[in-house]
This record gives C-alpha cells, sequence and structure tokens, in this order.
C-alpha cells in the first residue's frame, strides 16, 4: 500500500499531527499507520555553506581581491551549532537542532523518503516563508524527486488539522513563495557575507574577531540608534518656566496649569507647547497678576470610550513586558517559548499576526472554561466571544499569515520561573481583555480665567471598567491624565473662585529619549514610516526590519558585536557603531543604512510570491547590488590636508580605520607616525596635539602624553614606537590629568615573581602581571580580587605535540580543547561530543 511522508518543522507539531488524525503508531521519533508516515525537521536543518567551505583555498582568508563572492549555485549543508567567520547568521527559531541531533533527524527523513511505499511527500512546515523554506532546503539537500503536497494550517486544533490534510493540494501553488523563501536567504547571504568581509579587510581586519559586522537588517537598525544617539549629543537643552494656579471655591482647593489660549503647533519647532513660557519675565508677570485675583471657571464634561486591546502578536509581547517588567525582547521571546514548547500553555509565539481564524470562536469558549484561579471570574463575565464588542477586529482570516495571536491554551503549570508566569499572566489577561467590553471614562475639562489669563486642569475618572477589569483596578501604565483626578464642583456658574498663589517653576527641555527594547521594537516594526515611497512603506508594513522571529536576535547581535551596551533598560551605540554607520554615510552605502533596502526588497519578495517578478531578475539586482558594496569598499580612499608630518616631513593625510578616521603620515609604512585630528565648520583640518604630561613613564623614563583611545583619555609613553608603555588616565579634584595606576596585589605571577596587578579590559577586570610588557600573563580575577580558583579540568586526551594532557577551556564562541602545557604549547582542538551531545 502506497504512503505519504508528511515532513513536520517541529517534533511538537508532528505529535500533534499524529494525534489529531490518528491510527499511527510510534517508532522512535517516527509516527506510522497503513496510508502515511509522519516525522520531522526541527526548525532549520539545512543552511547555506560559508565561503571557506565552498573553496578553502580561495576564500578561507579574507582578502578583498577574492570579492566579490557571487556563487552561481549555493552549496547545502547540515545546520552547525558553531558561528562561521564571515557569516551573518539568523537563528529562526530557538527549536533548531544543529550537530548529531540534527543529523539524525536528517538521516530519518531521507531513510523513510527511499522506501519504495512511499509515493508522496507533504510539506506540513509552517505556514509561510520560513516554513517553506525549511521544507524546500531538505528536499534540495537530500535529493528527494518524489512529488509532493503542501497542508496549510492556519490553526493547530485537531478540526483545523484534519481539516487541512482533507484539502491537501500540490506543492507547486506555492512555487512562488518557496523562490522568494529561497531569495531572500540568498540576498542576506550575499549581502551580509560580502559587506562584512570588504569592510572588515579594508578597515584593517583580518580576522572574525576584528570583524565589521554588516547586514540586511542589522545595519539599518543599528543606523536608528545611532541617529538618535547624535540627535541626543547635539540637542541644546531651553530654559522655560510653568505657571501653577491654586485656586479656592467654596472651601476647597484645586490646581490649574497656565495655558496659552491661542497656541497652534508649529512642526518647526515640536518643543513647543501650550503651557510653556519661554523667558522668566513673561512668568513672573503671570504670577504677579494673578496671584490674589478673584476668578470664574466653567467646566466642560464628555464620556470616552477606550476600545479594547488587540491580542498579542510577539512583538507587543515584547514591548509590553519591557514596559511593565523590564525585561528584553530576548527574555520576554524565551519565556514565551518555554511556555508553548515546554509546558504547551502559549499558543506559538512567533507570530506577526493579532487576530484569529474565523473558525476559532468555539475554540475561545473552550480556553475561557479551562481558566481557573483568579482568571475564572473574569472568563465567566464574558459571554459568546463571537459576539464579542471587537469580534470582527479579532477574527479575520485576512490578516493571519504564519500564525495567528498569541493565546494561551490551557492552565498555568506548577513550576514556572516567575518570568515565564509573569508572561503568561500578561498574555491570559490581555487575551481576556481583548473579548470584554470597551472601557468608559468620565472627563472634565476646567478652564479657570483669572482675566485674561486661563488655566487648564483635566479630571478623569473611570465610570465602567469593562475590559481594564482584567488588569486589575490599578494599572501602573495607565496614570490617569491631567493634575488632579477630582475636582470640587462648581455650585452655579457665578460660584466665587480666588486665586490662593502662583507657583512658577523652571523647567529644561529634554533630548529625545534613548531607545530600549520596546520603543526599538516599534521603530523596526514601522521602519515604512521612514519611507517616503507609499509602495515601499506598505510593504514594509507587512514585515518592518526584520520579522518578529528575528527581531530580539537582531539587537541581541548587536550588542554581541560590542555595536551596542544596555545602560538599565536603554540601549547605547558604542564608539565603534557610530565610526561604522559614519563610515557607510560617507562613502556612501546608503542601502545599508537606511530601511530603503529592506522595503524595496521585501516589496520585490511580496511580488514574487505572487508571481509577478522572476527570481533570476531579483537576483541579478542583488548582484548587483552586492559588486557595487564592494566597489564602495575598495574606493575608500586618503584625504589630502596640508599638514606634515613631524617625524619625516612627509605630507599627512586622513584615513579610515576601525575606529573612525584618524591622521597618518603618507610615508606609511616607513614612517608610522598617527594622529588625531579636528576640522572645523569649513572642513580645515587641524591636528590635535598630544598633551605632554609632568608624569614620567616607569620603563623608560620618558615624558607621557595624554591620548585617546576608542575608551577614552590614556597615557602614552612619548618613546613610542620604542616603548610601548601606557598608563590608566584620570583626573584629580583640578581637573589636571593624573596616572592611575593599577592596584597592586598579594598575588605573585607565576611565571616571572613579580606582583599581579587589578587592570580593565573589554571584559571587566582581570588579572595581569606588573611585568607587562615584558611578561603577558593574565589570569580571572575572582569577586574577592584574588585570582580565580577554578582549575582547568583535563581530560585523558593526549596532546599530541608536546604529550601533556588536553584540558577543557572556554573561549568566546564556547569550550574547547587546549594544552596544559599553554603557553609553552599552544595547540587547540574541538571539543568533542558523545552521542548524548555532552
Amino acid at each position: 500500500m502506497s504512503k505519504k511522508l508528511v515532513i513536520a518543522e517541529k517534533p511538537s507539531v508532528a505529535r500533534d499531527i499524529a494525534s489529531s488524525l490518528g491510527g499511527f503508531k510510534a517508532r522512535g521519533k517516527v509516527f506510522e499507520r497503513d496510508d502515511m508516515i509522519v516525522c520531522s525537521a526541527s526548525g532549520h536543518l539545512v543552511e547555506l555553506c560559508m565561503p571557506e567551505e565552498i573553496d578553502k583555498k580561495k576564500y578561507g582568508f579574507w582578502k578583498l581581491d577574492t570579492l566579490p563572492i557571487l556563487p552561481e549555485i549555493f552549496p547545502l549543508r547540515p545546520s552547525k551549532s558553531n558561528g562561521y567567520r564571515g557569516a551573518v547568521r539568523k537563528k529562526k527559531d530557538t527549536e533548531d537542532t544543529n550537530g548529531e541531533e540534527g543529523s539524525e533527524l536528517l538521516n530519518i527523513i531521507k531513510r523513510e523518503a527511499k522506501r519504495k511505499e512511499v509515493t508522496g511527500i507533504v510539506n506540513a512546515c509552517d505556514a509561510g516563508r520560513e516554513g517553506e523554506l525549511i521544507f524546500t532546503y531538505i528536499m534540495k539537500y537530500l535529493e528527494i524527486k518524489k512529488p509532493a503536497e503542501r497542508v496549510w494550517l492556519q490553526s493547530m486544533t485537531p478540526a483545523a488539522i484534519r481539516e487541512g490534510f482533507a484539502h491537501l493540494f500540490p506543492a507547486q501553488k506555492k512555487a512562488g513563495l518557496a523562490e522568494a523563501a529561497v531569495c531572500r536567504s540568498e540576498s542576506d547571504w550575499l549581502v551580509g557575507i560580502n559587506a562584512t568581509r570588504a569592510f572588515t579587510v579594508r578597515l584593517g581586519g583580518r580576522k572574525s574577531r576584528e570583524a565589521v559586522n554588516l547586514g540586511r537588517v542589522q545595519t539599518p537598525t543599528l543606523a536608528i540608534l545611532v541617529t538618535r544617539e547624535r540627535e541626543i549629543q547635539a540637542f541644546q537643552p531651553r530654559d522655560y518656566w510653568n505657571a501653577r494656579g491654586f485656586f479656592d471655591v467654596s472651601g476647597e482647593a484645586y490646581e490649574g496649569i497656565w495655558i496659552k489660549e491661542d497656541f497652534k503647533k508649529n512642526l518647526n519647532d515640536p518643543e513647543n507647547r501650550a503651557d510653556r513660557i519661554w523667558n522668566r519675565q513673561d512668568a513672573e508677570s503671570i504670577k504677579e497678576r494673578c496671584t490674589g485675583k478673584p476668578a470664574a471657571a466653567t467646566d466642560k464634561h464628555k464620556e470616552t470610550k477606550e476600545a479594547p486591546p488587540s491580542l498579542f502578536d510577539l512583538t507587543t509581547l515584547q514591548r509590553e513586558s519591557n514596559k511593565r517588567f523590564g525585561l528584553s525582547a530576548k527574555s520576554t521571546l524565551s519565556a514565551a517559548q518555554a511556555l508553548y514548547d515546554k509546558y504547551k500553555v502559549l499558543t506559538y509565539p512567533r507570530t506577526d499576526s493579532k487576530c484569529l481564524p474565523e473558525d476559532y470562536p468555539t475554540e475561545v469558549s473552550r480556553i475561557m472554561s479551562s481558566l481557573g484561579g483568579d482568571y475564572a471570574p473574569l472568563a465567566k463575565k464574558i459571554g459568546d466571544p463571537s459576539k464579542a464588542v471587537m469580534a470582527r477586529r479579532i477574527f479575520d482570516n485576512t490578516k493571519i499569515s504564519d500564525h495567528f495571536a498569541i493565546v494561551p491554551t490551557g492552565e498555568i503549570p506548577a513550576g514556572l520561573s516567575e518570568i515565564d508566569k509573569k508572561v503568561y499572566d500578561l498574555v491570559v489577561r490581555r487575551f481576556l481583555a481583548a473579548f470584554m467590553d470597551s472601557s468608559v471614562w468620565k472627563v472634565v475639562e476646567r478652564t479657570t480665567r483669572v482675566g485674561d489669563d486661563a488655566f487648564r486642569t483635566t479630571a478623569r475618572i473611570l465610570a465602567v471598567a469593562g475590559w481594564r477589569e482584567a488588569f486589575g483596578k490599578e494599572d501602573d501604565l495607565e496614570p490617569e491624565i491631567g493634575i488632579a483626578n477630582r475636582l470640587p464642583g462648581l455650585d452655579n456658574t457665578n460660584a466665587k473662585i480666588q486665586t490662593i498663589k502662583i507657583e512658577l517653576n523652571g523647567c529644561q527641555t529634554n533630548p529625545p529619549p534613548r531607545y530600549n527594547d520596546a520603543t526599538l521594537l516599534a521603530a523596526m516594526e514601522t521602519a515604512g514610516k521612514l519611507l517616503d515611497d507609499e509602495e515601499l512603506a506598505e510593504a514594509m508594513k507587512e514585515r518592518g526590519l526584520g520579522t518578529p522571529a528575528t527581531r530580539a536576535d537582531t539587537i541581541e547581535r548587536l550588542i554581541g558585536a560590542r555595536y551596542v551596551t544596555r545602560d538599565r533598560r536603554d540601549l547605547m551605540p558604542t564608539a565603534k557603531a557610530m565610526n561604522v554607520i559614519q563610515l557607510l554615510e560617507a562613502i556612501p552605502v546608503e542601502g545599508l543604512v537606511s530601511p530603503t533596502l529592506t522595503g524595496e526588497w521585501e516589496h520585490k519578495l511580496l511580488l514574487m510570491e505572487k508571481g509577478q517578478i522572476s527570481r533570476s531578475d531579483f537576483m541579478r539586482e542583488i548582484n548587483n547590488f552586492t559588486e557595487n558594496i564592494v566597489e564602495k569598499a575598495r574606493g575608500i580612499s586618503h584625504d589630502a590636508t596640508d599638514l606634515v608630518c613631524d617625524k619625516c616631513n612627509s605630507p599627512m593625510i586622513i584615513k579610515w580605520g576601525k575606529n573612525g578616521r584618524f591622521l597618518c603620515c603618507s610615508n606609511y609604512p616607513e614612517c608610522k607616525n598617527i594622529k588625531n585630528f579636528t576640522s572645523d565648520e569649513n572642513g580645515k583640518v587641524k591636528q590635535v596635539e598630544n598633551q605632554e604630561t609632568d608624569i614620567k613613564c616607569n620603563k623608560c623614563g620618558k615624558s607621557m602624553t595624554v591620548k585617546e583611545g576608542r575608551f577614552g583619555q590614556f597615557l602614552a609613553c612619548s618613546g613610542y614606537p620604542e616603548c610601548k608603555n601606557t598608563m590608566n588616565a584620570a583626573k584629580n579634584e583640578n581637573g589636571e590629568i593624573i596616572a592611575q595606576e593599577a592596584p597592586i596585589t598579594d598575588e605573585v605571577c607565576e611565571l616571572c615573581g613579580k606582583p599581579m596587578a587589578v587592570k580593565r579590559g573589554r571584559y571587566g577586570q582581570f588579572l595581569g602581571c606588573s611585568g607587562y610588557p615584558e611578561c603577558k600573563n593574565i589570569k580571572k580575577m575572582g569577586k574577592d580580587g584574588k585570582m580565580a580558583t577554578q582549575e582547568t579540568p583535563t581530560t585523558d586526551e593526549v596532546c599530541e605535540l608536546c604529550g601533556k594532557p588536553m584540558a577543557v577551556k572556554r573561549g568566546r564562541y564556547g569550550q574547547f580543547l587546549g594544552c596544559s602545557g599553554y603557553p609553552e604549547c599552544k595547540n587547540i582542538k574541538k571539543t568533542p561530543k558523545n552521542k548524548s551531545g555532552e
């Protein structure tokens, strides 16, 4: 009897399919019945090869003359967990499985597909571009030629799964989607690989640890952060005053803020507002003419309805979690994924939809009835979900792409972490709120007039809780509007009101706030608003910069590449980031720093899905763009100046480096003189002279000079390059530069016997030999300021170079084996894994 082989995207989906269709027997990681076999991938089992795997001799070393790398055919390989140099990789799903387990799943698919009774394949990967890519790459890598069908599941309820399998259709109907998926993958590879290698090499780097990492989504996201940082740095605060009036009516007091009643917004001056007084004299005049004077007031009453919020997609869940709990986008995603994968109490979290399928009201009712605890009383107040206030907005198949909104599937289990509990609770309360009635506010707006001056008081009272009841009576994210929540009533229009006093509050305008996870996610999602072209903006509306599944990883990747640091909740671009964006703008490579590139590509990929643009046309354009990027990198040239080298009298020129622009002798490498510089408004270059100090070098006795580095000022010996001694710089109470000596500890260097000193590097404090640079011994420092006592565990494996045991060590890419005889023997190897992955 012939059978169909169903390939699901994840093991959990394979189990759901087998359970819903029924009649299957489990055989290891495979489910089988008379007419069907169900197995699974586990996310991205297959990916594109790296350049060095395509041609190690040609691409093993990063060289400009081997670029651009434009493969006619992109070879595939099983996914690997280790990072690959030159790659701008995106981990699409935390279920992605690499190494031995991934190979095992591939082998299972290959084995089952080769069975004679298997006459067709069913693509049951996620209904969207990424699911199509996973299936397409598996079929191509394993060279499976059997006819394929597609099951398109918008919902994972048993009824929906059975309905989907009852209406299988030829996979060819989704050929446009598959081509768009492959093109997106290959175009990301082309731009990421070539741009990263080209600019890294051009700016003096040769290794991945020195890489100027660039990418289609990563770089414009970084540009958003850099643009905001420039706005903050260029911001000039302006002084202004508020006048607050204190009034008495029938023995009761209230307050009001002075406003300019005829105020009109000016787009050229966004800081100007109705309640701001821009000079002290005007503020004092208001105080003088209003204090102690009688007043008259009028009230305007109105009711406003506040519609229930939409359901969560991943981005809005991440933003809300950041606002309420301070969770990073990555932490929220990890919690939501665990609640989906491990605890099975949430639906699939990596979604860009806020809607549910139109066949879901019955399932919503079932979920409501299953909720217990504090949720039960709220759920009982909700009637037929299909008749909810916002039902038409919630149940909408046209607004569902790969997946529907994030909703609970069951009661909260025991054993959740605090973060998991918070995320689950937030999703459940948002789910309940979406089906509740609108909230109703009673608003009173009082205008108090003292002569020709007007003071505004606004009070807002929650009259009908509606959906807000789901979040409790007190919602920290919704402060009351205005300066008073309750106002003393006006008995009649002739009520006597007296101005008790006027307080003047001096203020300053604030710079725009730095982005945090919540606001950056919003900027990435709505990057289309940065575009002038309406068609491109509409394409960006669908995806923005990246997708909900990848945005958190993009933020973390920027942090990992040392482009961005976290300061509490704020995301701050580093000097490295500022320099990279400045370079790309100066060349210019605009397509890499603005959302225009993503908008154009997304628009054309959408057209490809509909069969309106060919794969060859799209890739031809991408190849041309990639060639242009490399040519731009090759074209980075020096700028001539009228300055002369103080070492050899050759002309000084301006060059670009990893840390920005600098002055360099044109006689390099014979003369290695470099200087910092500034330029005035007319572009005239002026050399920044190194500030010589009275501090003497403790190595050679020459004067120390103040220099600027990537981490700020430091002291360097004026005898450089003969003496390369440096010291940390600090300022005393008078603002004078002093040497900040590295604190000497009681620890002794085991290599030379000199004391160890506390030093600071890019990864924090460590212990370094005070005999540096003659002795370069360094050690990790414990919390007590002493050498970390953790011993490096040795293994049974013996170093083939010196015979000493190999030890387990940890570097930036994870664990590895290093010879215990280091530094005399520097042999290293990858850490082998056993069958259990240990």
